[in-house]
């Protein structure tokens, strides 16, 4: 008997053939839309902008309505326009540190001015901070390092102490860091650990 062979399946006509490319092509042009469009919609609404906050651990941002209140519009406007001014600055010199990521730094401080902190945000996990040198006390013959860190959870910070007697800090620089965002606090108006890592994590939480 004849060896029986399966017939093979019909080829599609040409024109499916060519609408069913076109379908895959179609599809393909939509969703590259849909994804650039999302990408410019994200840029158009500064998808990561860095807002900080009016108030920090308590304190009113030193060009806000609070922090600058009780003063003459000229006065309030001239302190408005310097503290911007800096910020600008400082923003710039931290985005070309980091590439171009984005920036954002902010001025903190009560009406009397006991405490007053820094606040600099940027899109980049720059790493923990590390100070130039760490002096061992036991050789400087100092009642504590003149430079000491600290962890407190997540938070990691900067101590610094001015003279070898000191046992209190005269500046505390705290910084957390994690993905893509790193947050600083600087605090140097008899600063306390406790209030600059709420301080930290508070603003964290705000940009995260």
């Amino acid at each position: 008997m004849p060896e029986s062979t399966a017939a093979a399946p019909p080829h599609p006509p040409a024109g499916s053939r060519v609408r069913f490319v076109l379908r895959i092509v179609g599809g393909c042009v939509v969703v590259a839309v849909v994804v650039g469009i999302g990408l410019v919609a994200r840029e158009l609404t500064g998808g990561d902008e860095l807002d900080l906050p009016d108030r920090v651990d308590g304190l009113p941002a030193a060009d806000s309505d609070a922090g600058l209140e009780g003063l003459d519009p000229d006065r309030r406007s001239a302190i408005r326009d310097d503290l911007e001014t800096g910020y600008e600055y400082n923003n710039e010199e931290y985005s070309s540190a980091y590439d171009g990521a984005e920036a954002a730094t902010r001025i903190y401080r009560d009406p009397d001015m006991d405490r007053r902190i820094t606040v600099v945000a940027v899109r980049e996990n720059a790493g923990p901070p590390l100070p130039v040198q760490f002096d061992d006390p036991e050789l400087s013959g100092a009642t504590a390092p003149r430079t000491e860190l600290v962890e407190e959870g997540d938070v990691i910070c900067l101590l610094g102490r001015g003279n070898p007697t000191d046992d209190e800090p005269v500046s505390i620089l705290c910084h957390r860091t994690g993905g893509d965002l790193t947050v600083q606090v600087l605090a140097t108006s008899e600063p306390e650990l406790d209030d600059v890592v709420d301080a930290t994590e508070e603003v964290w939480d705000e940009l995260s």
